[in-house]
């Protein structure tokens, strides 16, 4: 029996912030102390470094994915979605973790609770006042009705 795997899904991990910095710590420690295999996939950290020392352990996936603002950025970024809910599935299904962890956040977030596995996913938020107001009201309750669809 091989190690326990577990994917985590991010925007990157490139400039310095208390999620890159928690991030990062985690992962070092599941390997380091539990010896997990950790596959880390950024939405866009392109040739940035990481910030933060990262174990080389890792395996790391790049998406190159990169979101438009402005009026019709939905429309424009349909795109982005379809890819990531594509490449996001096939990543699973090639490594077959115990365990999805995301802090990805708009539209994106929504996706990770549809993609189609029995892994268990966890999506993080790390943010004060969240689910207070704005889209993220909406966005909850996705969340309450996705979790019944999960295993």
């Amino acid at each position: 029996m091989g190690k326990e795997k577990i994917l985590y899904v991010v925007n990157h991990l490139a400039s310095h912030g208390g999620i890159q910095k928690i991030i990062t710590d985690k992962i070092n420690a599941w390997i380091e102390l539990y010896n997990f295999d950790i596959i880390l996939v950024t939405k866009n950290q392109g040739n940035n470094e990481f910030i933060y020392p990262i174990n080389s352990q890792i395996t790391h996936i790049d998406l190159e994915i990169t979101n438009k603002i402005g009026k019709f950025y939905f429309i424009s970024n349909l795109k982005n979605y379809i890819y990531l809910y594509w490449k996001l599935s096939l990543i699973l299904k090639k490594h077959n973790p115990k365990v999805l962890f995301s802090t990805l956040t708009s539209i994106d977030a929504l996706l990770i609770p549809f993609l189609p596995t029995k892994v268990k996913k966890i999506v993080e938020f790390h943010h004060s006042g969240m689910f207070l107001s704005g889209s993220w009201s909406i966005k909850r309750y996705i969340y309450i009705l996705s979790t019944s669809y999960s295993s």
